[in-house]
């Protein structure tokens, strides 16, 4: 099973028909200036049950397919990996292979997450990596998961969403539209005004900032952080400051604004 990543985060359910465009209705919304090109309905996404993904373009100024244009009424399959561009929008949409972890559970409830996970054929990891699209947990409080997902624009759900997961992938059918009702409550009060949803604005946040670290070990954790919200990471060399670099410190305080 597939996710289809970008502005937003999409699950896509093997025998569901998605479509992609600027109409409200559509199951994959792309908000985008006038000028971009985008279709009322400019493509649909066919996800077959024997894993199949096919993408077939419905608009005028076509679609790029890892950077091949693809023109109106062609179709062409999504793997893992594959990269998406609607008309002139310049933002990258991207098809991952779903892979779930989880941080702060009961060792009875992993189980039964990794059970039902493994009844539908979807991936669990204990780790965090960057392949990961998704990290369950009953409550939010401030882990290095919590952090990845977050700068990686990935969701972070509650254990209950696994079983309407696998219920939707049994039933052929849609997730909900919205999965505002599967965030998990914020047990950190110094983090009720930060929102958890996947949020694309912070792939850009340390654009231009140099982050300092004062160990290997420091640099080695936080580099995918760092990297993925648009900033350089370096160990700290005293004989060659760098009066643009910026603190370690800050870096939880700026990627959950």
């Amino acid at each position: 099973m597939y996710v289809l990543t970008g502005k937003a985060v999409h699950y896509l359910i093997p025998g569901a028909v998605y479509t992609v465009g600027r109409k409200t209705d559509c199951d994959v919304v792309i908000i985008a200036d006038a000028n971009y090109g985008i279709s009322r309905t400019h493509g649909q996404i066919a996800c077959h049950t024997n894993g199949e993904v096919l993408y077939t373009d419905l608009s005028q100024f076509g679609t790029y397919v890892d950077n091949t244009k693809v023109g109106n009424k062609n179709t062409v399959p999504l793997t893992n990996g594959t990269t998406l561009r609607f008309g002139h929008d310049p933002v990258l949409w991207k098809v991952e292979e779903l892979l779930v972890t989880a941080s702060g559970l009961t060792g009875a409830t992993i189980s039964e997450v990794q059970h039902e996970l493994k009844s539908v054929g979807i991936k669990y990891t204990s780790r965090w990596n960057s392949s990961c699209t998704t990290v369950i947990m009953s409550d939010i409080s401030t882990t290095e998961k919590v952090i990845c997902a977050v700068a990686n624009c990935r969701w972070i759900l509650m254990p209950q969403f696994v079983n309407i997961l696998t219920e939707c992938i049994r039933q052929r059918t849609k997730l909900p539209s919205s999965l505002r009702s599967f965030l998990p409550p914020i047990n950190d009060t110094s983090l009720k005004s930060v929102t958890f949803k996947p949020l694309h604005k912070r792939r850009s946040l340390f654009n231009g900032l140099v982050f300092i670290f004062m160990t290997e070990k420091d640099l080695k954790q936080s580099d995918e952080v760092v990297t993925c919200c648009g900033g350089v990471s370096r160990f700290l060399d005293p004989l060659n400051p760098d009066r643009r670099s910026v603190c370690v410190e800050v870096l939880l305080i700026h990627v959950l604004v």
